[in-house]
């Protein structure tokens, strides 16, 4: 793993602050339309939501912690999502690495088998050099053997001793 530090947090979208500013310009106009006529109008409004606003003024303790519940949940989803990222990054990263090991060692064994191929042919050629001298050396030796046989043969009639007449007779 790759020790990088999490990406900064970008900052605000574009959407964000036009629905900011959207919603901003829609409330300040609500609050102007409600209190047209000095708050006459704001008062019928409030009157006739009462049945709607009572319950929900009874119950903001609920509607509170609804809206923190659902804040927390969506800053953990998008913890879970930067981790998740950064799995995949660092998952993503591993796997390049390997593939450059993998290739690595994919030419270090074409280079050892190249060479195996040129010792393999420098032995074939030493085999085959060797072979030519034995035969050479060889035939010199069958002509040697043939030229001390004619040698032996010499010798041996030189050698040889004289046969007498007298030693015939008996």
């Amino acid at each position: 793993m790759t020790g990088a530090a999490a990406p900064a947090p970008s900052g605000a979208s574009k959407a964000a602050v036009a629905g900011g500013v959207g919603g901003a310009g829609v409330l300040i106009w609500l609050c102007d339309r409600l209190l047209v006529d000095q708050g006459e109008a704001a008062a019928a409004t409030l009157t006739k939501l009462s049945p709607l606003l009572g319950p929900v003024w009874a119950s903001w303790p609920v509607i509170l912690l609804l809206i923190v519940v659902a804040w927390l949940a969506t800053d953990k989803w998008k913890a879970a999502q930067a981790r998740q990222a950064a799995e995949a990054r660092d998952a993503a990263d591993a796997s390049a690495a390997l593939t450059g090991k993998v290739g690595e060692v994919a030419t270090g064994l074409t280079g050892l088998r190249s060479e195996v191929h040129e010792l393999r042919g420098a032995l074939q050629d030493h085999a085959a050099a060797t072979d030519e001298r034995l035969r050479h050396h060889e035939a010199g030796l069958g002509e040697l053997r043939s030229e001390v046989s004619h040698v032996r043969g010499r010798v041996d009639v030189l050698e040889r001793p004289p046969v007498r007449k007298s030693s015939r007779r008996s």
